[in-house]
């Protein structure tokens, strides 16, 4: 019985440790992929600006 015991109590704390990190982990994914996700639109932002100039550019001297 004890041993019974032993694991459920063991399993407990995985679970809970797995939980823990997982909680964990998120965080980092959120931390480290939000600033990629605002600087990709900024770049995107700034190459369709510079595409829109260029063509503007060719409007005006055609």
């Amino acid at each position: 019985m004890s041993l019974v015991n032993k694991t459920l109590e063991v399993e407990k704390y995985v679970s809970l440790g797995y939980k823990m990190l997982s909680q964990e982990t998120h965080l980092i994914v959120l931390q480290t992929h939000w600033p990629n996700v605002k600087s990709s639109n900024a770049q995107r932002d700034a190459e369709s600006n510079v595409t829109s100039q260029k063509s503007n550019a060719k409007t005006y001297s055609s």
